[in-house]
């Protein structure tokens, strides 16, 4: 186990259930495995259309990340070729900026959702002020205890994949959002985007993006954590 006041605790690897996953997948070149799924968002969506004020991409990505750091899969990562598993987990958020360029930006997280807010609106000014692809906010090493989050509002895609280097040990989830999509029934309408996860297989199945997802729509549906 890990020093008492570590970010993360190391997994025994000898009684973990997982371990011969975990030394199989942990060979492959591409150990990433991605499922893309159509999620509701009524509740919240319309929740921001009636308050203005209100940022929907930040509610949906609070909302997601709350889904995270409550699923234990999201939360393992490799380090020193040993799963540890972290207790919080940030968002390392692609940040367009004005010319039409964007940076790698840092949002920590905070089950309040006031806090993340005000954290992640002055990242974002930040970095639209920095020409720089990485905030300095992420430090000098890429770091472990992060998802890789991009939102991609102009695609209703069903599925993505990603920019992978694979000579560069990565264990890092990746979720993607895309275009909001509505269908007016009767005197209501319904509203649904595209949700992708790309976690490392030596950490996770399919059962667990069944289960983050599904953690997903309930954030969502409630609008706050």
């Amino acid at each position: 186990m890990s020093h008492l006041h570590s970010p993360f605790e190391t997994i025994e690897l000898s009684q973990w259930p997982r371990r011969q996953h975990f030394e199989f997948f942990s060979q492959f070149e591409e150990p990433y495995f991605g499922i893309t799924s159509q999620v509701e968002c009524t509740p919240l969506w319309s929740f921001c259309k009636r308050d203005k004020n209100t940022s929907f991409y930040l509610r949906y990505l609070h909302a997601v990340m709350c889904a995270v750091n409550t699923t234990q899969a999201t939360r393992l990562r490799i380090r020193n070729q040993q799963p540890v598993l972290f207790k919080t987990i940030h968002v390392s958020a692609t940040i367009m900026r004005a010319n039409g360029t964007f940076g790698f930006g840092f949002f920590p997280f905070s089950q309040d959702y006031s806090q993340f807010e005000a954290a992640a609106v002055h990242e974002t000014q930040l970095v639209q002020q920095e020409t720089t692809l990485f905030s300095p906010r992420l430090g000098p090493e890429p770091r472990l205890d992060v998802v890789h989050f991009s939102a991609v509002p102009w695609v209703n895609f069903s599925s993505i994949s990603h920019a992978r280097a694979f000579s560069r040990h990565d264990s890092v989830p990746k979720i993607s959002v895309g275009k909001v999509t509505t269908v007016d029934v009767a005197e209501s309408s319904s509203a649904s985007f595209p949700v992708a996860v790309h976690l490392h297989h030596a950490l996770a199945d399919g059962r667990d993006v069944s289960d983050l997802l599904e953690r997903i729509k309930n954030e969502l549906a409630r609008g706050l954590c």
